[in-house]
């Protein structure tokens, strides 16, 4: 008898770790007095709270797909939550560092870049932050997240994964075939919903280092930003 999760064990899992996330919502922030200091909190802040209800959409829409057998969107769902977590890791990980060096600076850039940077626009001054760059970064404390996420990327692209091995269902040598989603009946745990258990737990663990480290840093900021621009 096998020891191992059953899938509907791991959706109630996960279903259990983003009501945890949703008790960090907030719905409103008050006006600010529009200071260099507390722009630069407002910034964070504001960053924080559009990410974490992006991993909450994104985990949310892939558990549903999962709970309905449907591996390509759920897998491709899945894929942008390992980018969005990495990226959230890649800024905590360089956030730590200019907090303890008091460097506020570096820290106005790297949030600007991570809320306005993007690439549909020629010569948009803020590009954004590598996805593969900060993967890799997670990839380092967090092994395994670079292989889970090159398995989902599969999914995500019209190849076997993502469109025979999900849809189709062959039969040597006479190459009897038949069509369905997931004729071959393959356990989501295996093919993605276990990638989305893997990274909400390591969500949960980033979430709390930025909670901790967020006092710290506005003390930081408090003190060592320039109350007006120059």
């Amino acid at each position: 008898m096998s020891d191992s999760p059953t899938d509907a064990e791991i959706l109630l899992k996960v279903s259990s770790l983003l009501d945890a996330f949703r008790t960090d919502f907030i719905e409103y922030l008050e006006p600010i007095k529009p200071t260099t200091r507390n722009i630069l909190v407002r910034i964070f802040e504001v960053w924080r709270q559009a990410n974490l209800r992006r991993l909450v959409d994104l985990a949310d829409s892939a558990h549903f797909q999962f709970s309905q057998g449907r591996l390509v969107p759920g897998c491709t769902l899945t894929r942008a939550l390992y980018e969005t977590i990495a990226i959230q890791y890649y800024i905590h990980k360089k956030m730590a560092v200019h907090t303890s060096k008091c460097e506020p600076e570096p820290i106005h850039y790297l949030l600007a870049t991570a809320i306005f940077g993007h690439k549909d626009i020629p010569d948009w001054q803020s590009p954004p932050i590598q996805v593969m760059t900060a993967i890799d970064h997670l990839d380092k404390e967090f092994n395994g997240c670079r292989s889970e996420y090159d398995h989902l990327c599969e999914y995500a692209h019209p190849n076997l994964k993502g469109g025979f091995g999900t849809y189709v269902q062959q039969y040597l040598p006479n190459l009897e075939t038949k069509f369905g989603m997931n004729p071959q009946a393959l356990k989501m745990d295996t093919w993605g919903l276990g990638s989305l258990e893997i990274i909400l737990v390591v969500a949960s663990e980033i979430h709390s280092r930025l909670n901790n480290l967020q006092p710290e840093f506005v003390s930081m900021a408090m003190k060592y930003a320039p109350d007006h621009l120059h």
